[in-house]
């Protein structure tokens, strides 16, 4: 017995070493070629895109930010999830350049702020094609335009470009206008009794985009808790109340929408076979 755990031991030990051998001649390599492109880069630990990244940034984050900064300075804070939207031009300003490249042992990112080569990026999409692996995790529902290149992106998008019309975009701008004002009544109250604050603005927006999508996608009204949900004429022109469950369901369906726009992260991160097996060691339902 204790010769077979200290074999097991010693696999793991063998695994870790040539796992981390492995990853410090790709970082190399990686450098090297980020050196080569002559941009100013930056080199990290990890690829800010990176599934197991993504799953536990949250949590080491704050760990992280705790070290030395002369161990850390160069690279915190262009791995953090939506930095860009957090730092806007700062880290660009701190690195001293327009673009820039991160180097890390998944691979190497590239970040501009310049208007030029983002126009040259996004109109010659032979020369700068998507790198379709790491889209992978969104093929919840099959293969699709944004996990697709070349002829079969050409086919999906041939069928999904119709309904992109001026009368789908008013429709998408009217109803912007409706959800966004009852989001207000639902802050305000319906005779301003209430004081305004808004006590998750979080999940209000993002319920606000999700009425919104299933309008412009299904045409199906969703109506606010409190506010309409109780709107009989609503109701009748296909409205769908939260309190409305239809039979055979334990969900109605703004909850059961709700619900996967709040967990859609987790179904993208986490592997399938987590989530169907092993789903009650999870922190979530």
């Amino acid at each position: 017995m204790v010769s077979l755990i200290s074999l097991a031991l010693t696999g793991l030990l063998v695994h870790f070493l040539y796992r981390i051998t492995r990853m410090g001649i790709r970082l190399r390599a990686n450098v090297r070629a980020a050196k080569a492109s002559g941009l100013p880069y930056v080199v990290a630990p990890v690829h800010h895109i990176s599934r197991p990244w993504l799953a536990a940034q949250s949590l080491l984050m704050p760990y992280l930010r705790r070290l030395p900064a002369r161990l850390t300075a160069s690279w915190i804070d262009v791995v953090a999830g939506d930095w860009f939207w957090d730092q806007q031009y700062g880290a660009f300003k701190n690195i001293g350049s327009d673009t820039f490249l991160v180097a890390s042992p998944w691979g190497i990112c590239i970040y501009t702020a310049d208007a030029d080569v983002i126009s040259q990026i996004t109109t010659r999409r032979n020369d700068f094609p998507k790198p379709i692996k790491i889209y992978k995790a969104v093929d919840i529902y099959g293969k699709n335009v944004v996990t697709l290149e070349g002829a079969e992106w050409r086919r999906h998008r041939k069928i999904t470009s119709p309904p992109f019309t001026e009368r789908n975009n008013h429709l998408v701008w009217s109803e912007s206008l409706f959800q966004a004002q009852t989001m207000l009544t639902s802050w305000m109250g319906r005779d301003g009794e209430k004081d305004g604050r808004a006590p998750t603005p979080m999940k209000d927006t993002m319920r606000l985009s999700l009425h919104v999508i299933s309008r412009a996608g299904f045409n199906v009204r969703c109506l606010w808790p409190d506010v309409n949900d109780d709107d009989e004429d609503a109701i009748r022109d296909g409205a769908m109340s939260m309190k409305t469950i239809p039979s055979g369901h334990e969900l109605s369906y703004v909850d059961s929408m709700d619900s996967l726009l709040h967990l859609i992260g987790a179904v993208i991160v986490f592997p399938d076979w987590l989530l169907s097996k092993y789903s009650f060691i999870l922190p979530f339902p």
